[in-house]
């Protein structure tokens, strides 16, 4: 069976779901199975060292750098037009169309449909849900009119998915992609050791470098910082993202994308969600909430005094109750199809 992933630019979440989804498919069964993966040119790292870090065969999967970067997303370079994002689908068909796939699954670049009418969407939302004004509001309607046309098959985090999503897709609600790591006893000590992070697109850098800043004077909080933080705060430690020290965690303040919270879930780790005015950051902080794993920030002040205050073992029983296997579960999904 051969299968084409597409993994959208717009940050890392996106092809670290490819590679869960990818890594049960080579690990499964005796049946070979030819794996393409076409991201964009910052995945090539994530997939060399997921490589390194697995048992995957190599000589069954393959990374082809589609510049996805340059379709749609939060970050585009200035001046961007429709005709641009025209172009990058076709780009994007190029590396896909040779590998001869049975099956496409696109995360979550729903312009593939132009050129794969029967590709499976991965995902949570859709990006006409999410992108409203200029050059990108009118990619949203494009979009949504092709989404709505098609109802294409789509598979995601249940707990998450926007309701968009419900309406314009046929949609399979699955566990979080993830599979629940031991982590270590959780503490109560008065010592918190604290992540910030805002993912791959540097959106809130800002207002994340801020807060750092404040909570790295309080001599009670260890606060560490992702690769685009670390420069100019004073007291923090960069992370290593090793699942080690995810396990060590008490708490995750973040910019509330899928792959983060998924990690948060592996790692029965608290969320404090920061977010911008992306519909999907709001409707994912608002999902933190529900699911009783964390809270939104609002006050500087207000977030230092619940981060010191509350303790990871208060949050257990809520982490405990939510499913996971859904990378399994996808690629069993995605093997079916394929078999059809």
């Amino acid at each position: 069976m051969r299968i084409s992933f597409v993994a959208c630019g717009n940050g890392y979440g996106h092809m670290k779901r490819v590679l869960e989804v990818v890594e049960e498919i080579l690990a499964g069964g005796s049946e070979k199975h030819l794996v393409q993966i076409v991201g964009a040119t910052a995945h090539q790292a994530m997939f060399d060292a997921w490589i390194k870090a697995t048992y995957a065969r190599k000589e069954s999967v393959c990374f082809v750098n589609g510049q996805t970067e340059m379709n749609v997303g939060v970050t585009l370079p200035k001046g961007y037009t429709v005709d641009d994002y025209q172009q990058s689908l076709k780009n994007i068909y190029t590396k896909v169309k040779p590998f001869g796939p049975d099956v496409v699954v696109s995360d979550n670049l729903v312009g593939i449909l132009n050129y794969f009418s029967d590709a499976i969407l991965m995902g949570s939302f859709m990006w006409g849900d999410v992108l409203e004004t200029g050059v990108l509001g009118e990619i949203a309607m494009l979009e949504n009119a092709l989404a709505l046309r098609l109802l294409p098959e789509m598979i995601g985090v249940g707990d998450i998915v926007m309701p968009g999503v419900l309406e314009k897709a046929r949609f399979t609600g699955l566990p979080w992609f993830c599979h629940p790591e031991p982590g270590a006893p959780a503490s109560t000590s008065r010592q918190k050791n604290i992540l910030v992070t805002g993912g791959g697109t540097g959106v809130l850098t800002q207002m994340l470098e801020g807060l750092a800043g404040r909570l790295s004077r309080d001599a009670d909080m260890r606060v560490y910082v992702d690769s685009k933080l670390d420069q100019g705060i004073l007291g923090v430690e960069r992370f290593s993202f090793r699942q080690e020290d995810f396990r060590k965690l008490d708490w995750i303040v973040c910019r509330p994308g899928a792959g983060i919270l998924t990690d948060a879930v592996r790692f029965r780790v608290p969320v404090c969600a920061v977010c911008d005015d992306n519909k999907e950051m709001t409707h994912n902080a608002d999902c933190v909430e529900r699911l009783q794993i964390g809270f939104t920030h609002v006050e500087v002040e207000d977030t230092a005094r619940v981060l010191q205050e509350r303790h990871r073992a208060m949050y257990r029983a809520a982490f405990e109750s939510l499913e996971t296997g859904g990378a399994a579960r996808a690629a069993e999904y995605v093997l079916k199809r394929s078999k059809a």
